[in-house]
């Protein structure tokens, strides 16, 4: 993925790759949203042992990114799933998935909307015009406050 694309979607992340291999158009305008799918996959190292994992699968996850010509963004990202197979330094078998830089672990929300809501609350706007705004709940903006 090109240094303008992840700009226009605010990605940091830099194992993220458009996922051209599964999808004809790996950015999809659906007329309400865009539905960009990604994928992440990167080396990884047994915590136990330190020994390289193997590649077991993906994990698919949608998180909501900022908009992208003024329509919700939804993130569709496939996540490698990585395993460690018994052995004598590591007796357990360990699985592990890919960590995604943007998006705090078990959140369905970027980083990206959480930063946007707390520079739209200097401004003086209710929290329900935020909200709807940025596609999410007004009780996640409150969250977002503490």
């Amino acid at each position: 993925m090109n240094y303008s694309t992840k700009a226009a979607l605010e990605i940091k992340d830099p194992y993220f790759e458009l996922d051209t291999a599964h999808f004809k158009d790996a950015i999809e305008d659906q007329g309400n949203q865009v539905i960009v799918h990604l994928i992440q996959s990167y080396p990884l190292h047994c915590p136990r042992c330190g020994q390289l994992m193997l590649k077991n699968g993906f994990k698919l996850v949608k998180v909501l990114g900022p908009s992208l010509h003024y329509e919700p963004t939804i993130w569709s990202i496939r996540k490698q799933k990585y395993l460690c197979k018994p052995s004598l330094n590591c007796p357990q078998t360990i699985t592990k998935v890919a960590k995604v830089e943007d998006v705090k672990y078990h959140h369905h929300i970027s980083q990206a909307i959480k930063q946007r809501v707390m520079m739209q609350l200097t401004v003086n706007e209710s929290q329900t015009d935020i909200a709807k705004e940025l596609g999410i709940s007004d009780w996640t903006v409150r969250r977002v406050i503490f």
